[in-house]
């Protein structure tokens, strides 16, 4: 308004009542200043902001009020607690409120909290998630808080020292009791002999915590003994082996030094494929070898080099062991000899006993002869009762002596593959017993002669002259080189034996007895002579001029001389010596082979058994030879038949 400078005009004292307005000015001069209201008059007066405790500054500007809290600090306008996010106060005000064990009082300014339920010496512990619970103090002094899984804590029962030493140990010395074991300088703990803990020390290099059954174990070195070196030192013990006593390594055949294994050699058998033919058994202490080949504990080997040694350096001495060891006629002990030759004299025993090459190598025809691997030198004798074997040997002797000599009564002498011979006598075996059970040779080969008074049985042999005083003597398919004689009571019989030689006169001499040759070769100058009988059938002679002088002779005919009918039953057929007949089936065609390598005069009759060889043809076809100069012939006729002889080039059609 017009003539105020700075001024305010107002309504002072207005009072709406109606009693009545009257009017004031006033004037606001300086910066900050503000009109105010009072309770007398003037009611309305100019003043300025403060502050009743002076924590509020009030900086004023022109036109301007600015209130700030003294000493630039703010005022908290919100409350933030561990969840919830901030909290405003409601009218200026927060009420801080206590939950579960935990309560708030307030007196004047000071707010206060407190635990409720609270005892004497008790632990706090949590009693779910917002309340406080106590555990009463134990009246054992020691005992210590434990958790319990799922519960609240409890005090032991056991209890502990409230104090301990440097280098104590903790240990139960009583029930429930807890204690401190003193330790002691380089020192391991062990126990007396009731179980106490205790330190023992160990004060010297090497030294070792050694038990022992009678008391509590003590600190000791280790002993060296024989073979073993022991060297101790700070914190380490070096153990020596003496290898000059103790193997340290092993060597084989092949292979090199073999060093241990965490102290362990593994010796092993050897298989052969699938099959443990050398194997090795432990046992505690002990290693055992086993050979599953193993056939007799009788070897016989002259060495004496280690490791190609036998069980006896000499066949007589295992002759007598295995006696010994209680050999009976029913059970028979081998005796196997390893290849070289033996210079001694045999004596057998009245017990059963077989000897032969341990490795037999060497073999034995008509044809052909060749040496074995062993070579017995020497004469061989028996006592009365013996059984005996001897096979894949070589018997020889070099003075008048045959190698194989018998006078007494024998049960049994057994000879399979071996050769007999003598540098100085003229026979290779003599037996001059007239009651010996049985005498069998097979697959023999000797120049010398054979001298027997008892029964011999002969097989597949090549065999020089005989002297048959007594018994039989028979052979298959046999070859009797020499000059023979049987006399008195001696009797032979001969099957597919070639007797004689090509081209050397030789004599067999029967007197008083009875020589009986079936399906028999005779060649060479063969003579037959003296006061016996001989009865053939079968045979074939190479000699021109009639070989039976001053014996009875007796031809064998059909009726009184069988003979061998074959029924092939499977075709092609090969013929054999022995096939005289030959019943062929016609069902389908036939052909037979006459055999390759015929005797001169091997004779067969080749027979249609069915009656349909018109139909079906047997067709003769040699594998070596023609029949009557064509290299086959057909049997075309029904029940027809051919008998066709090998003359020594090809066979003819009789």
């Amino acid at each position: 308004m017009p003539g105020f400078d700075n001024g305010v005009m107002f309504a002072d004292n207005v009072d709406f009542t109606g009693t009545g307005v009257s009017f004031g000015s006033a004037q606001v001069t300086q910066n900050g200043q503000l009109l105010i209201g009072s309770a007398v008059a003037p009611k309305i007066r100019v003043g300025t902001l403060g502050s009743s405790d002076g924590s509020i500054t009030w900086t004023v500007g022109n036109g301007t009020i600015t209130g700030q809290v003294t000493g630039g600090s703010t005022v908290g306008q919100t409350i933030t607690g561990d969840s919830g996010g901030a909290l405003s106060p409601t009218a200026g005000n927060w009420n801080i409120l206590g939950s579960g064990s935990i309560t708030t009082s307030g007196s004047g300014s000071t707010l206060t909290t407190a635990l409720t339920g609270l005892t004497n010496h008790a632990v706090l512990v949590g009693a779910g998630t917002s309340t406080i619970t106590k555990i009463a103090a134990t009246a054992n002094t020691g005992a210590v808080l434990q958790n319990n899984s799922g519960a609240d804590p409890s005090y032991s029962t056991a209890t502990y020292p409230s104090t301990t030493t440097i280098n104590q140990i903790l240990y139960s010395s009583a029930n429930n009791t807890v204690t401190g074991l003193a330790t002691a300088n380089r020192a391991v703990l062990t126990t007396s002999a009731t179980g106490v803990p205790q330190a023992t020390a160990l004060a010297t290099d090497g030294q070792l915590i050694i038990g022992s059954t009678a008391g509590a174990p003590a600190a000791a070195t280790l002993t060296q003994g024989t073979g073993i070196t022991i060297t101790n030192a700070s914190n380490s013990i070096t153990i020596a082996v003496n290898g000059s006593v103790v193997g340290e390594t092993i060597t084989g055949d092949s292979g090199g030094a073999l060093s241990p294994t965490a102290g362990n050699w593994n010796i092993l058998g050897q298989p052969s494929g699938s099959t443990q033919v050398v194997d090795t058994i432990g046992s505690g202490s002990t290693l055992k070898v086993e050979d599953r080949t193993w056939q007799t504990e009788y070897v016989v080997d002259a060495s004496s080099t280690a490791g190609l040694q036998g069980t006896f350096t000499t066949i007589q001495s295992a002759i007598n062991a295995a006696a010994a060891d209680g050999t009976s006629v029913q059970r028979v002990k081998t005796i196997f000899v390893r290849k070289g030759t033996y210079t001694e004299n045999l004596t057998m025993p009245a017990n059963s006993i077989h000897i032969t090459a341990n490795t037999p190598s060497g073999y034995f025809s008509v044809q052909t002869s060749v040496l074995y691997d062993v070579t017995i030198a020497g004469n061989i004798t028996f006592t009365a009762g013996a059984v005996a074997h001897f096979s894949n040997l070589n018997l020889v002797t070099s003075d008048t002596s045959a190698p194989i000599n018998n006078s007494n009564a024998i049960n049994v002498l057994n000879l399979t593959n071996c050769i007999l011979s003598t540098t100085g006598g003229t026979n290779s075996l003599v037996n001059s017993s007239t009651v010996s059970n049985q005498i069998r040779l097979n697959n023999i080969y000797t120049l010398a002669n054979i001298s027997s008074s008892d029964s011999v049985y002969v097989d597949n042999s090549l065999l020089s002259g005989l002297t048959i005083t007594g018994g039989q003597f028979i052979a298959y398919n046999t070859t009797i080189a020499g000059t023979s004689t049987f006399s008195t009571s001696g009797v032979g019989i001969f099957y597919n034996c070639i007797l004689g030689a090509t081209g050397a006169p030789r004599t067999f001499t029967i007197n008083t007895n009875t020589l009986s040759l079936f399906g028999c070769s005779l060649l060479g100058n063969l003579t037959f002579n003296g006061t016996g009988t001989i009865k053939y059938g079968n045979c074939t002679y190479e000699s021109t001029s009639s070989i039976f002088a001053s014996t009875t002779v007796t031809p064998l005919t059909t009726s009184n001389d069988a003979i061998h009918v074959t029924t092939p039953g499977a075709y092609p057929y090969t013929t054999t010596p022995n096939d005289a007949l030959i019943l062929v089936d016609t069902s389908s065609a036939r052909t037979i082979t006459p055999l390759n390598s015929p005797t001169k005069g091997q004779m067969h009759i080749i027979k249609d058994n069915v009656g349909s060889a018109a139909s079906n043809n047997i067709t003769i076809t040699p594998s070596a030879a023609n029949i009557d100069g064509a290299a086959s012939s057909t049997i075309n006729v029904n029940y027809g038949s051919v008998t066709i002889v090998y003359n020594g080039t090809q066979w003819n059609i009789v």
